[in-house]
């Protein structure tokens, strides 16, 4: 899979995933063309072969597996401030 639709109650998601794709293709078109319809949340996994076609304005999450085990994950999310109110529902 490299382009999958989901519907949410108010918005679509589309998920992309160019993980082991150098040449993406079409599918950065796809990609490109929901970027700027903007419409729809773009969750995009392996990022790297497309990073021309995001937006500089964006939330980045990055996950890495941790020397600890097989099961922990460090998770680092970087964005400017204007978009620091997504953030806002998931503070506790």
């Amino acid at each position: 899979m490299l382009h999958k639709h989901y519907n949410a109650p108010n918005f679509g998601i589309e998920h992309f995933d160019f993980y082991r794709l150098s040449e993406p293709g079409q599918v950065a078109d796809a990609l490109r063309e929901n970027v700027a319809d903007g419409s729809s949340v773009a969750v995009i996994e392996w990022a790297g072969s497309v990073e021309h076609v995001l937006p500089k304005q964006r939330v980045k999450v990055v996950i890495v597996r941790t020397k600890s085990g097989e099961n922990e994950r460090k998770i680092s999310i970087t964005m400017p401030e204007k978009l620091e109110y997504l953030l806002e529902g998931l503070q506790k």
